[in-house]
């Protein structure tokens, strides 16, 4: 299991003060939890509540998250995968290819532990992989890997429809991980945005939606 936040910890990662996080637990607007007299927040927990709150919907990517975010050749298309382990098997592969990614194996690893403490799949056939593993630490900036999927694949999504679109979010565990989860949530969960990913024909095309230039 991931190690529980501490509430100083918890404000950190969400770029507040701590007397706020505080303030929130005590509301009960903060998934913590009292353990041994100390609030303490899983950080799955902190990553649902940070991305269902109004800031993660504002989806607005931090100034220096640009265009590097998303990259052509970090863009797959009709990717054949029986299951959501072959689908992490071409994201750890495609970020070794690329170089940013020393330990392939023990990434997949890290994915596939973090799919089972929830489900990354949102709904609309989209799902959010990532990871929550010190190898996160040595990626130097957040990254995202997009997947078409030539056939979907069953994530058990909450509204149990098969993912077809899959945003791979690679990222330092810090601030910078819940504000790119949250950048890349606003993109996944615009339906218009979806029918063009889907419907889009080839790599280019699809990286400019993406990027939103198309």
């Amino acid at each position: 299991m991931d190690r529980l936040l501490t509430l100083r910890e918890a404000a950190e990662l969400l770029q507040i003060n701590e007397r706020t996080a505080l303030r929130l637990a005590h509301a009960g607007k903060l998934p913590a939890s009292r353990v041994g007299g100390q609030w303490r927040i899983h950080p799955v927990e902190l990553e649902r509540w940070f991305l269902e709150s109004s800031q993660a919907r504002a989806g607005k990517p931090p100034a220096d998250e640009g265009a590097e975010l998303f990259a052509l050749d970090r863009v797959l298309l009709d990717v054949d995968a029986a299951g959501p382990d072959e689908v992490f098997e071409s994201i750890a592969e495609t970020l070794a290819r690329t170089g940013q990614l020393i330990y392939p194996d023990i990434y997949k690893a890290a994915l596939r532990d973090r799919e089972i403490l929830r489900s990354t799949g949102i709904g609309g056939g989209v799902a959010l992989p990532h990871a929550r593993h010190a190898i996160n630490d040595l990626f130097r900036a957040p990254l995202c890997v997009f997947l078409r999927l030539g056939a979907p694949v069953d994530f058990q999504a909450a509204d149990s429809e098969p993912v077809d679109l899959v945003f791979a979010v690679a990222a330092p565990t810090n601030a910078t991980h819940l504000s790119t989860l949250a950048a890349v949530m606003a993109i996944a969960r615009d339906p218009e945005r979806r029918r063009m990913l889907r419907d889009a024909e080839g790599a280019a095309a699809v990286l400019a939606i993406l990027r939103g230039d198309g």
